[in-house]
């Protein structure tokens, strides 16, 4: 490890930890310097081919760490280890990197990835530590010894923001109640006299909105209490053709999240907070939400005021919950899945029923989130159901003959005109 001593003088360092933003990381949230990741943190900055240096620690090991042992001694190993069953790219919260650089810590993972070529074993002496401390110091001050001079702290949101949870590529969010309480307070010493930041990354959500009254949306969506612009196509040939178009244009604006919007939908301060927040809760699996839509059995779901009628959609379900379809006044679209409409679906209605079946043909999962808006919707309370809307019905049973559940968000339809659709 000597040959690490102030290698990188001078320079960035980007300590990449695991809170709940990790999994909003981009390659434009690293400047020049260069990279240590905290254990899985690695299966989140390697796909970003950065032309960094990246360093991935990988500290916690299995059974056969000694630095519970006091004093640490060698011959206290203990002779099996508690992962040995799934010690090939993993060790318990270790992962072996792909071409990064490995760091281990002597008293904790010293025997692991033992056949991994660009691999350092660090001696907490050696980096100025007389006893064993987590991982964040311990990265720090392996960035000290090779001679880093200014420290960025990514996606550490449980000392930067409070946020006591944990993300895994791959797994998704756990909880960990107080379990950082004791490491927020035994890190505040280490950080006196250096120059550091915490950078916590975010999503980004774009809105679009199909448009055939532009007066309705300057009277309406375009009053909403949100910051920026929305991108609009006016008068498409088809539903699903226009919102394909405005998937791509948000794609190459760098979005995460697109929410695509009806033209008569009011959003009030706040709203993009609570779905970034309810976003956050969803699995990594996820590729469609809605804010209003069915559960698997049928039952209406999620929070929204219709501004026809004085009381409120708010229904009991926990949220975020599953979903068979949504109503299509609000769809969000994780665009990291490259999710696009099936075209063959032509016309204006149920794109909010084909999302949800296409997200599970993907192998995703669709939900619904609580997230309340304003529908000033102007349709009839006679209106039901007409032909293209039958045709579009029996397009979509014909293209998911093996779903579990077809529905739409149809109600208040007379029993008789039901059958007549059906």
């Amino acid at each position: 490890m000597k040959s690490l001593k102030n290698k990188h003088l001078g320079q960035t360092v980007w300590i990449v930890g695991k809170g709940p933003s990790l999994q909003y990381l981009k390659k434009e949230d690293i400047g020049d310097g260069i990279v240590i990741t905290i254990n899985q943190a690695i299966l989140a900055v390697e796909p970003l081919d950065l032309s960094n240096s990246i360093y991935s620690l990988q500290k916690d090991g299995g059974g056969r760490r000694i630095g519970r042992v006091s004093p640490p001694q060698d011959n206290h190993l203990l002779p099996d280890c508690d992962h040995s069953d799934d010690c090939g790219d993993t060790c318990g919260p270790m992962v072996r990197p792909r071409s990064a650089t490995l760091l281990l810590h002597e008293l904790e993972s010293k025997y692991c990835f033992q056949d991994y070529a660009d691999r350092y074993v660090i001696n907490l002496q050696e980096i100025g530590l007389q006893e064993n401390v987590f991982s964040l110091i311990f990265a720090l001050k392996i960035a000290q010894y090779m001679g880093c001079n200014k420290f960025n702290f990514v996606s550490c949101d449980a000392h930067s923001m409070g946020e006591h949870s944990r993300y895994v590529p791959g797994e998704g969010i756990t909880k960990l109640h107080n379990q950082y309480l004791e490491q927020i307070n035994g890190l505040k010493p280490f950080l006196k006299n250096i120059n550091y930041k915490f950078i916590t990354p975010s999503i980004k959500i774009s809105f679009g909105v199909l448009v055939n009254d532009i007066m309705r949306l300057d009277m309406v969506f375009r009053q909403s209490e949100i910051e920026g612009s929305a991108n609009t196509i006016k008068m498409p040939d088809a539903a699903c053709k226009g919102l394909n178009k405005l998937i791509k244009i948000m794609e190459n604006d760098g979005s995460d999240i697109a929410v695509l919007s009806h033209q008569d939908m009011y959003y009030r301060e706040g709203w993009i907070d609570q779905a970034r927040q309810q976003i956050s809760l969803l699995p990594d699996s996820w590729i469609v939400a809605g804010i209003i839509g069915k559960d698997m059995n049928g039952n209406i779901c999620g929070r929204i005021h219709d501004m026809r009628i004085p009381l409120h959609f708010s229904t009991s379900h926990t949220f975020p919950h599953p979903a068979s379809c949504f109503d299509e006044c609000c769809i969000i679209i994780n665009l990291k899945k490259g999710f696009r409409f099936d075209e063959g679906l032509g016309g204006f209605d149920l794109y909010g029923t084909l999302c949800v079946l296409q997200a599970k043909e993907m192998g995703g999962t669709a939900w619904i989130i609580d997230a309340f808006a304003e529908h000033y919707c102007m349709r009839s309370f006679e209106w039901y159901p007409g032909k293209d809307f039958e045709d579009s019905y029996k397009w979509i049973h014909k293209r998911f003959p093996d779903a579990d559940r077809i529905d739409s968000t149809v109600i208040g339809v007379e029993e008789v005109k039901q059958k007549q659709v059906a």
